[in-house]
């Protein structure tokens, strides 16, 4: 038995240090790959449960593209590729991240947008009707929290 478990652990291990002499040089895994793949994966299940060929072959498309980005050896193209869609990803992280971050501090804050610039600001609950001053438009207003 610790013979096997021994063949076992030498493989594994014989495994991984090729791996690392495969990947060496070679761009890997970033953001750009994760939303690539799952974008694939999640477009070739609505295609699969709708019956569509389309939408498969999209998300397959998708999949085949992210594992080019991985093997590339061209790494900087690659990282000029991942800092584009970093930036243009950005806002909508921003976006997310800042919606959860309001929905964990809801009852500590009301949040609220103002009548001029529909900026979003936000004040303490239980400090009753407040008069208030937009800070980027200087709109005056009152407030209940």
């Amino acid at each position: 038995m610790d013979k096997i478990l021994a063949f076992f652990r030498s493989l594994l291990y014989r495994f991984r240090v090729w791996l690392t002499r495969f990947m060496t040089g070679r761009h890997g895994v970033d953001e750009l790959c994760v939303f690539t793949l799952m974008s694939g994966i999640l477009i070739s299940f609505i295609g699969s449960l709708f019956g569509f060929f389309l939408p498969i072959l999209i998300g397959y498309a998708a999949e085949i593209y992210t594992l080019f980005r991985i093997f590339s050896k061209n790494l900087p193209k690659r990282q000029e590729e991942n800092r584009k869609y970093l930036k243009w990803s950005a806002n909508v992280r921003f976006q997310i991240k800042a919606f959860f971050t309001r929905q964990k501090m809801r009852k500590e804050y009301k949040y609220f947008r103002c009548p001029g610039c529909k900026s979003l600001m936000r004040l303490h609950r239980g400090r009753g009707e407040v008069e208030m001053d937009c800070p980027k438009c200087h709109t005056h207003f009152k407030k209940k929290a």
